[in-house]
């Protein structure tokens, strides 16, 4: 195989290739974007489906515990930053470059760590696609508490990143209790 190598190329930019062609390519990375791409296409292709078979403000059913009502959101979870769709797209990119680098340095090792992470990306940018496309983000999952008080209405994505930090917070504590402390030294030394 060296033989068709331009003899210009260094050993190591030979090196650094294999390094990147086992990360693009490896089965943990592949499924990790698997999984994300799966999120994504799911969430992009539900609201799809609400933008085409309801008006805004519409329920099905128009009552009951839960229901799909098309609805739209220029903020970020339970509405809270309303209007701030700039500052919420470069939070979103800065989450996303975080996940990707923190699933190269630990996250791949770990299938836990790697599912939740691959939540978080799928959801995240499926939110960012409605940010930037849209300017807000279509939600359409409705569910009534008690009396008359509805759940802030939410979207595939959100579900994803909910879970996935979910595994994440789970991940942390079974990391702390896998991991034994380092014992305390004797009194007086």
């Amino acid at each position: 195989m060296e033989a068709f190598l331009p003899a210009a190329i260094p050993i190591r930019t030979l090196a650094s290739m294999e390094r990147l062609n086992r990360l693009v390519l490896g089965r943990d990375t592949l499924l990790f974007l698997l999984l994300a791409l799966a999120v994504y296409t799911a969430d992009q292709l539900t609201k799809l489906w609400i933008k085409t078979n309801l008006l805004p403000g519409q329920s099905i059913p128009t009552e009951g515990f839960a229901r799909l009502t098309y609805t739209t959101n220029t903020g970020s979870a339970f509405g809270i930053l309303q209007g701030q769709t700039v500052f919420l797209i470069m939070a979103s990119v800065l989450g996303i470059i975080v996940i990707l680098a923190y699933y190269r340095t630990t996250g791949r090792h770990v299938w836990l760590l790697r599912v939740a992470l691959s939540l978080v990306l799928g959801g995240a940018l499926g939110n960012l696609t409605d940010r930037v496309l849209l300017g807000s983000v279509v939600d359409f999952l409705d569910v009534q508490l008690w009396g008359g008080y509805h759940w802030p209405a939410f979207n595939v994505a959100d579900s994803a990143i909910v879970t996935g930090l979910f595994l994440l917070a789970l991940f942390v504590l079974v990391s702390r209790r896998a991991v034994p402390s380092a014992p305390s030294p004797p009194p007086g030394t």
